[in-house]
């Protein structure tokens, strides 16, 4: 709780949220395999009250966001606009490796979706195109890294502070980009279900269990519609 208090001290208040619940977490994963008697933490109160984030990115936001990643240094601009071209998380997108790639289709595998199948994502041209530019160090390498494919690129903070320089914009997060990319599909009237799953987010028990559409070709027109707006918007 010292560590929870010291964060929360530090005006961190959604972290010390968040800290809080990755450790009761762990704590249920250990009683459940008997290597606790209990969760200690089972009873505690979250140290604070937490808004939803609901910040998304106005059409200005993306433009200059898109084409200020064009000056950050590989690969933080072609993953910028891979974050934007398919509305991915972060950890997702930035751990990419090449044998996730089959033609234009990436399959996010099954362990790191952390659901019980893995995440097909249709890659629009300019995805592809995206991706290709950078340099295949070998099958099983990172697509994102400054380390020829030994490891994925990281220092996400450093790159954000400098792509709002960039872009003269602020206030936003990464995450915020999933957000903008899951309006946009309702701006441009993509059935909700084909936006879930497109951006993976769960669905119900039930639905879970007996729908096993994978929604392939739904998502490609879906992301297709996108990046079609997407270039509309970084070329006025």
């Amino acid at each position: 709780m010292e560590v929870i208090d010291t964060v929360m001290a530090e005006g961190k208040a959604q972290s010390a949220v968040n800290l809080l619940r990755y450790i009761k977490m762990l704590f249920n994963w250990a009683a459940d395999r008997d290597l606790v008697s209990a969760n200690p933490f089972e009873r505690i109160r979250p140290p604070a009250r937490t808004r939803e984030r609901d910040r998304i990115l106005s059409d200005l936001e993306i433009a200059a966001v898109w084409h200020a990643s064009f000056q950050l240094m590989t690969p933080y601009g072609q993953m910028y606009r891979t974050f934007l071209l398919t509305g991915q998380r972060r950890s997702e997108v930035s751990t990419m490796r090449w044998n996730e790639i089959t033609g234009n289709t990436w399959i996010i595998p099954r362990e790191k979706v952390k659901k019980d199948r893995a995440h097909a994502v249709p890659l629009t041209q300019t995805a592809h195109d995206t991706l290709a530019s950078l340099t295949n160090y070998g099958t099983d390498t990172f697509v994102f890294t400054t380390t020829g494919g030994v490891s994925s690129s990281s220092n996400f903070a450093k790159v954000k502070q400098e792509i709002d320089r960039l872009s003269g914009t602020s206030g936003w997060t990464i995450h915020d980009i999933r957000r903008t990319v899951r309006s946009k599909f309702a701006e441009l009237r993509v059935a909700r279900e084909v936006a879930r799953k497109v951006m993976n987010h769960e669905d119900g028990k039930v639905d879970r269990i007996y729908n096993r559409h994978e929604y392939l070709d739904e998502k490609r027109e879906a992301l297709t519609l996108w990046e079609k707006r997407l270039l509309f918007l970084v070329s006025r």
